[in-house]
């Protein structure tokens, strides 16, 4: 810690700290059917204790047709072995939404989307 404390800079952080925590925020997460179950449970159970502003919504998909909320504030995907992730992400960003790939196999969904031409 260091000595002596700006108590001015510290209260202006726990005020930004708690006028944060009123913003609503919308995330969609997105479920590769082909992701492993382990990490469909983990990213599920990480949204579902989200603060009463956050809006969450799930969807799962097989296919580069996976469907988002547009009006999302972020959207995280649970990655498998789907080849069309790469695009679905790439659908995402041409929304300007921010996207999060999450996977237990970052080389191979890495090496699918590059295949693809729709690098993450």
């Amino acid at each position: 810690m260091n000595i002596p404390i700006d108590i001015k800079t510290l209260l202006a952080g726990v005020t930004d700290v708690e006028a944060a925590r009123t913003v609503p925020l919308s995330v969609s997460v997105l479920i590769d059917d082909s992701a492993p179950a382990d990490l469909a449970a983990f990213v599920r159970s990480s949204f579902a204790s989200a603060s009463p502003q956050a809006r969450v919504s799930l969807n799962y998909f097989h296919d580069g047709r996976a469907l988002f909320d547009p009006e999302s504030d972020m959207v995280v995907i649970a990655a498998g072995t789907t080849p069309e992730v790469g695009q679905v992400a790439e659908d995402i960003r041409r929304a300007r939404i921010p996207v999060m790939v999450v996977t237990a196999s970052p080389a191979a969904v890495r090496s699918a989307a590059e295949a693809a031409g729709v690098p993450i």
